[in-house]
Formats: C-alpha cells, structure tokens, sequence
C-alpha cells in the first residue's frame, strides 16, 4: 500500500490499511467513484419511480370514484413512467460517454468487480 503510506520523523514509514472496498489510489480511483455514485444512483431512482407507480396504482384503488382523487393517481402513475423512461435515457448516455471516453463508467451495475477495467 504505498499509496497510503507516510513517513513520520523518527519512527520510518507507517503502512495505514484501509477497509475493503475504499478506493486506494491509482488513475482509475476517480472512475471507481464514479461508477460507485452511479450505481446508487441508478438504483434508488428506480426503486424511487417503483414506489411512486405503486402508491399511484393505489390511490387509483381507493378513488372510489372521486374525481380528484383518481387523477392525483393517475398522474402519479404517469410521472413515475415517465421518470423512468428518462432514468434510462440517462442510463443511455452515461454509456454512451463512457463508450467515447474509453472506460466503462457502469461497470458496477452489470459485472464484478473484478473484471472492471
């Protein structure tokens, strides 16, 4: 680990190990960072968009023929499709620009880590 090491006056170099998974230096930490980031990203906003389609979906059961409440539901349920249709256009720039940077900025989402560039 000589990316995390120091040297202290009088005692020599101190090796400080960091926790599994915490990026350790290099030229790919940044693009470790950013496949970490969009990682979560992509997955709270999906499940974020699934909430939303559910608790529509829901409102529209309980309308009970009210007027205000079954458009509150139905918007509900069209935003949130709507949100996730833009999720994955997003998803498909982000390949996009990783494909004409040359890395793989989602590699994360779909294979170990080990295999990561």
């Amino acid at each position: 680990m000589k990316y995390l090491s120091i040297n202290v006056p009088g005692y020599g170099q101190v090796d400080l190990n960091p926790p599994g998974g915490v990026p350790t230096g290099g030229l790919e930490t940044g693009s470790k960072i950013i496949q970490a980031f969009l990682n979560l990203a992509l997955i709270i906003a999906i499940l974020t968009a699934l909430y939303f389609i559910i608790q529509g979906g829901i409102d529209i059961i309980q309308s009970e023929g009210k007027k205000d409440k079954l458009n509150r539901g139905r918007q509900r349920v069209t935003y949130a499709i709507l949100g996730l249709v833009l999720i994955f256009l997003s998803f498909l720039m982000v390949s996009a620009v990783s494909a004409f940077l040359g890395t793989d900025l989602l590699c994360i989402v779909f294979k170990p880590l080990s295999s990561c560039k």
